[in-house]
């Protein structure tokens, strides 16, 4: 009889965006994995596990895949956004979600229904102002992927705000190197800008100008980043700072409330909301000298 893993695996790998080279190097032949998934031909166990660990999947993930209860990455990413891209986050809507993800949790525990349980109850215990239940957990996850996919950075995306920024400096190289592979997504592009922006942000109230410049440096190599109106205000934002570090003497804090004013202009009421604030407490912390927080992540990505 034909075996049915291969096609199966296949169809993970299209669901993670993973290309077939990416898959299989140091594994096997791509002869071998083509008659594998196409031909009905036998693997061993232990190259079937290697793939899976490639895929960043359990067997257990693998056995639910086609259950009618699972819920896949695009069906969680859309729920999720849909919550929290209004401008206020919907928090009925994010509590609906996240009893779903428990329940099916229980039913078929994988490790990708855990991370997006973190990650909605951290933004649930953003909007009450709670400490984060799993930053330690989304911190371990993200310093332990060996193989990135497409969901697995997108995740990472939504995630920022959530992860202790001394770990998200030493995970910011090897996260870069991951976003640039996968690139030719849109999705992608726009988690990666998300990414960016908020680290920008976060090492600016954390006073690391190295972290700010490695964050200029990505922005000023990836063009096709500036793919909106509203991220491209950012990123003006961004080459503002970051005239305030290396010649100060030509910044003027005007510059930034205009970036205000162009996101009102182009009916971006929620992101001039944000950047507002952030103009606030930057001018409190950095001009007046005084403390404060961010009080918002910018949640609105896609």
């Amino acid at each position: 009889m034909k075996n049915k893993l291969g096609p199966s695996l296949d169809a993970l790998r299209q669901l993670n965006n993973v290309s077939i080279h990416q898959l299989i190097t140091g594994i096997m032949s791509s002869s071998t994995y083509y008659r594998f998934t196409h031909d009905g031909t036998d693997i061993s166990a232990a190259k079937f596990i290697q793939l899976l660990d490639r895929l960043d999947s359990s067997l257990t993930d693998f056995i639910n895949l086609h259950s009618p209860e699972d819920i896949t990455n695009q069906q969680f990413f859309t729920t999720y956004l849909h919550s929290v891209s209004t401008g206020k986050i919907n928090e009925r809507a994010l509590q609906t979600l996240l009893l779903l993800l428990q329940k099916v949790n229980n039913d078929y525990p994988t490790p990708r229904y855990l991370h997006y349980i973190w990650l909605t109850q951290s933004c649930l215990d953003r909007a009450h102002g709670h400490p984060y239940h799993y930053q330690q957990d989304l911190n371990r996850y993200f310093t332990s992927v060996t193989t990135w996919t497409s969901s697995s950075l997108i995740m990472l995306g939504l995630s920022t705000q959530f992860i202790p920024f001394l770990a998200l400096s030493s995970l910011f190289s090897p996260a870069c190197k991951a976003f640039e592979s996968h690139l030719d997504r849109f999705d992608v592009q726009k988690a990666y800008g998300y990414f960016l922006v908020n680290f920008a942000l976060l090492a600016i109230m954390n006073q690391s100008q190295f972290d700010f410049m490695r964050v200029s440096k990505q922005f000023r190599k990836h063009k096709v980043l500036d793919s909106t109106l509203a991220m491209s205000v950012y990123i003006r934002l961004i080459n503002s700072l970051n005239t305030w570090l290396s010649h100060p003497q030509k910044f003027a804090s005007s510059q930034l409330s205009s970036l205000t004013s162009i996101l009102r202009d182009l009916d971006e009421p929620v992101y001039a909301d944000q950047l507002n604030e952030f103009i606030q407490l930057f001018e409190r912390n950095f001009i007046s000298e005084s403390l404060g927080n961010l009080g918002h992540p910018l949640y609105q990505v896609f």
